[in-house]
């Protein structure tokens, strides 16, 4: 029973493979993974190991329904898209059938099979050599891919591609099985096992390095983006700002109208001058919502435009005095919230959006924001699309940056006509509270 035990053995190094890359992707904690994985395939190891032991049964012939017990059981153990995960362990599965085909003519060209517990020693002990080799890069570089590659396609691409190498490698076994007893050919078998084990490597080292560039490409360009937004909302705040400060200017004008006609004893002409001006007040003027100046020319911006397309606009502030958010960050955050409330308000008769910022016991502080849409959405892996185009919502991504740089979250979730917006950030300083309804 130890010569089928020692061949299924290989099962542990292959499992080492397939959770290499998905050390940030597991659903439990790594100790109770760990655990669990170990006793697993103890079980199965000797569950395989007593069969052939038993009844005679090659554990050849029970790999496949092992295989796919397991497939489930590690689908199970991760968070991640199913897709990731059936991509990575048909990889592990086409490296370790070209390992074990290795491991066989090695066997049979130094005359191995006749040590029948030698010969079934050599694949554990290549499967352990190369995990050991192979663990700092899937560890560093393989994580990354699946931490960062949310596309499907490539993942799918990586899957077909592994299994085109297994196909290959059961073709070359067919070729080895007729060589045995001619070492020439044995030879030849395991020197094109070889290179097909090398071309594997490299052409995942290729695939890493391609698909990074990519993903650098698209955060770059995603960079720009948010750039682009980011210059958009400060013009738009200037604008508004220039604006007051021309109604502020004009108003003063006024008063000294006013009050020469008072002295003047005009007291019609300065009644009739009052009417007109009331008539062409202008709509626009500055509420204080809060004492931050950046914050609340960004508030009165949107109530403003909130105005104009007939939004019900309900602001609430607790906002500390002291704070370790930056107002470009912060503006950031409200103001692509509050850009992609209005928009979606638009698409929508009953328009609405409640805007709250609150702070919690000196130490988190909460942005909320409820706003009503169609109910119509776009989703990908969880995330919300932009409508515009099929790409990740990118107001909602940089959102989501942000307060993960300080340490927080942001959730984004619909619920029937509602779409709200919460985001966490951990305060540490001591804050003065003002609150305003409006």
């Amino acid at each position: 029973m130890l010569i089928p035990l020692l061949s299924v053995s290989v099962l542990f190094p292959a499992a080492a493979f397939c959770f290499f890359p998905m050390k940030n992707q597991l659903k439990y904690s790594r100790r109770r993974t760990t655990v669990t994985v170990i006793l697993t395939l103890l079980a199965l190891s000797f569950l395989m190991s007593w069969v052939e032991y038993r009844f005679h049964i090659d554990t050849n012939l029970m790999i496949g329904p092992v295989f796919l017990l397991c497939a489930v059981l590690y689908w199970r153990c991760l968070k991640t898209s199913f897709i990731k995960s059936l991509s990575v362990f048909v990889t592990v599965v086409a490296l370790f059938s070209v390992t074990s085909n290795i491991s066989d003519c090695i066997a049979v060209y130094t005359t191995a099979m006749q040590k029948p517990l030698l010969s079934a020693a050599i694949h554990p002990a290549l499967a352990v050599a190369l995990a050991v080799l192979l663990a700092y890069p899937l560890i560093r570089y393989g994580s990354y891919l699946v931490d960062r590659m949310d596309n499907p396609i490539p993942w799918s691409v990586s899957a077909l591609y592994g299994c085109g190498i297994f196909a290959l490698n059961m073709l070359l076994f067919s070729i080895m099985e007729m060589a045995r007893g001619r070492n020439s050919l044995t030879l030849f078998a395991f020197l094109a096992f070889i290179v097909l084990l090398m071309l594997f490597l490299m052409s995942y080292a290729c695939y890493y390095f391609m698909v990074k560039s990519l993903l650098t490409w698209a955060e770059t360009e995603k960079r720009l983006r948010l750039l682009e937004m980011r210059e958009s909302q400060f013009d738009s705040q200037q604008n508004f700002i220039r604006a007051s400060q021309k109604t502020r200017h004009d108003f003063r004008q006024s008063i000294r109208t006013m009050v020469e006609l008072y002295n003047m004893g005009k007291i019609n002409e300065l009644g009739a001058y009052l009417k007109e001006y009331e008539d062409d007040l202008p709509s626009n003027e500055i509420r204080n919502y809060t004492d931050n100046s950046a914050l609340n020319a960004l508030l009165n911006y949107y109530r403003h435009i909130c105005a104009e397309n007939k939004i019900r606009y309900s602001v609430r502030i607790n906002y500390p005095d002291e704070q370790e958010i930056s107002d470009v960050d912060l503006c950031t955050i409200v103001g692509n919230i509050l850009e992609n409330a209005v928009l979606a308000c638009l698409k929508t008769t009953d328009r609405y959006i409640n805007f709250t910022i609150l702070e919690e016991n000196e130490s988190q502080l909460y942005i909320v924001v409820t706003n009503s849409f169609d109910g119509k959405v776009r989703q990908s892996n969880g995330k919300y699309l932009s409508t515009n185009r099929k790409e990740t919502a990118y107001g909602l991504s940089s959102v989501m940056s942000i307060a993960e740089s300080y340490g927080g979250v942001a959730q984004f979730y619909h619920e029937d006509m509602r779409f709200c917006s919460n985001i966490a950030i951990p305060l540490n300083k001591k804050t003065q509270s003002k609150e305003q309804v409006l």
